[in-house]
């Protein structure tokens, strides 16, 4: 259900391009490519970021009423986000590199959940 709302971004936002990204247990990471479109069209990061918390929080709520997920008694997401511009090409590869090794550094952390 996350991947499909995140997965919906670009088709909300006609200026946004979706670089890789990964799932993890409590944790989104992903590269969002902003495209240079008119003025008029443009939204910042932070509304399609509220748009896809709002969506899933929603498509949350709606499968545990109806579809018997388990329920989480904290936030879904936490406030805010934390959001860096990539500049070039190395800085890109970094950030790539990163999220492939999050989800083994994840399972390696004895402190996870």
């Amino acid at each position: 259900m996350v991947i499909a709302a995140w997965e919906a971004a670009p088709s909300t936002f006609s200026h946004v391009a979706l670089g890789d990204f990964v799932l993890m247990p409590n944790h989104l990471h992903a590269i969002v490519h902003l495209l240079d479109v008119a003025p008029a069209e443009r939204v910042a990061l932070g509304a399609v970021i509220r748009w896809f918390k709002y969506r899933t929080t929603l498509e949350y709520g709606r499968g545990v009423r109806t579809g018997g997920w388990p329920r989480f008694e904290h936030r879904l997401w936490q406030r805010g986000f934390h959001d860096r511009v990539l500049r070039d090409e190395e800085e890109h590869a970094h950030a790539r590199g990163y999220m492939a090794r999050n989800p083994r550094q994840w399972r390696e952390d004895r402190y996870h959940p």
